[in-house]
């Protein structure tokens, strides 16, 4: 995919644009895919499913790099980043509501 959109693109311009997309798209992908997890525990009323150093490492991480987003006004890295950080707050807050 990345040999196609550095061949594709004449100007850098675009591809960093390209490239700005596909980050952000894959890295809120990432950020998103323990939502059925909430919806596991919301339906059995238990944490299990859920690893709490988990869920603190992704604020962590998510909060990093939406700090470095800020400091360099990149929303490519801010924005998913931290949409992230909110979810990765929900899944944290699904431990005090529903201990394991």
């Amino acid at each position: 995919v990345l040999l196609c959109i550095i061949y594709s693109y004449p100007i850098i311009t675009e591809k960093l644009l390209v490239l700005g997309y596909l980050g952000a798209g894959v890295s809120f992908i990432s950020f998103s895919a323990p939502i059925s997890q909430i919806v596991e525990v919301v339906q059995t009323r238990s944490t299990i499913p859920l690893s709490f150093s988990m869920c603190f490492a992704s604020i962590l991480c998510g909060l990093s790099w939406m700090t470095f987003g800020m400091l360099n006004k990149d929303n490519f890295v801010n924005i998913p980043n931290g949409v992230g950080c909110v979810l990765s707050c929900v899944q944290l807050a699904m431990f005090g509501l529903f201990p394991p």
